[in-house]
């Protein structure tokens, strides 16, 4: 069982905090994410909104409308937005059946789309909610996730980040050797694409996280260090070529999802 009070604040904070500072420039570009047409991204967006005010029924019926829309209009990228949307709204909702069903077509949608990132996060998905009532099936999914996220070429950095809520939740629920796997895949990949980047310090603090759950101090203080270092550098970066860090916009929360 994690204990939060036993974490020493610095080692596992402040290396969120200065990526919060840094968040807002990057000086490595990649492709984006299929797009939505409008009026399926206006009714996702309104699903959004719901959600942040804490109307989980209200997002799943908004989501409900956008798949409508987006299967009417053929709008692929919309389709996998808006089936992304449900499942994770089922999911809050603990309607965890309807929600693996959800995301298994959310996997689906992302694949006709060509997107690697989205087919990750469905994987991943997928595998938290079958580990315990089938844990070799979830192992298995696990396995696909973290296969797809080494190889995507097209967006690496954002497979890297993909799993960022399946990993969290892994560490929550014990499964401390799947959610090292997850970050180690995060971390190698951000060091091949992008060393010392937001998503090479979150991982190596993911990984601090795990290694200290398990009871592995020194390892723990390492991976936290690490992370550190990586935050500094990028720092520096910004500083010298943007003269100051740009301010942050968002929350940790909101950044960085529930990594930290």
């Amino acid at each position: 069982m994690r204990s939060q009070t036993r974490r020493p604040f610095l080692l596992w904070s402040l290396p969120l905090v200065l990526l919060t500072i840094v968040h807002g420039q990057d000086k490595r570009v990649e492709e984006t994410a299929p797009v939505p047409t409008a009026g399926v991204q206006q009714l996702l967006d309104e699903a959004a909104l719901a959600s942040k005010e804490g109307d989980a029924t209200k997002a799943l019926r908004l989501a409900d409308r956008a798949l409508t829309v987006a299967q009417q209009t053929t709008d692929t990228a919309g389709e996998a937005q808006a089936r992304r949307v449900r499942a994770l709204h089922l999911m809050t909702l603990d309607r965890n059946g309807e929600a693996q069903t959800a995301w298994r077509d959310a996997e689906a949608a992302w694949k006709q789309t060509g997107d690697g990132p989205g087919q990750i996060e469905a994987l991943g998905w997928q595998a938290v909610l079958e580990f315990r009532a089938n844990p070799q099936l979830g192992s298995e999914l696990l396995r696909r996730a973290i296969v797809l996220a080494e190889t995507d070429t097209k967006r690496p950095r954002a497979a890297a980040t993909s799993l960022v809520g399946v990993r969290r939740t892994l560490v929550d629920r014990s499964l401390l050797s799947e959610a090292r796997q997850a970050y180690e895949i995060a971390v190698a990949v951000a060091e091949r694409v992008a060393p010392d980047s937001l998503e090479h310090a979150s991982g190596l603090n993911g990984l601090g996280i795990v290694a200290e759950d398990q009871g592995d101090l020194t390892a723990a203080r390492d991976y936290h260090q690490r992370a550190l270092v990586s935050c500094l550098k990028e720092s520096l970066y910004y500083s010298g070529h943007f003269g100051t860090l740009p301010h942050a916009h968002r929350t940790p929360e909101e950044t960085f999802g529930p990594d930290g």
